[in-house]
């Protein structure tokens, strides 16, 4: 089996829209004051949705659930290896 056998599958341009969909989905305020935000929270997210985009592909990628359960199993995993 060649290392790059999933080069096929994986569109570099339903990446970035997965990562645009994302962006769009957050929600961030347009507030005058500084604002804090949680960015591993935030890259987390947008990780589990762009590689969920990759390897379970539409709908299943959109759902919260999933989203959830993809953001859980990475956090636990690295928490595990730590």
């Amino acid at each position: 089996m060649k290392l790059n056998f999933l080069s096929g599958l994986i569109c570099p341009e339903q990446m970035v829209r997965t990562a645009h969909f994302h962006f769009r989905k957050q929600k961030f305020t347009c507030a005058l004051d500084w604002v804090e935000i949680d960015i591993s929270e935030v890259l987390l997210r947008m990780s589990a949705r762009v590689s969920s985009r990759v390897f379970v592909g539409l709908p299943l990628c959109r759902d919260p659930d999933w989203i959830q359960l993809s953001k859980d199993i990475t956090v636990n995993v690295f928490a595990t290896v730590m």
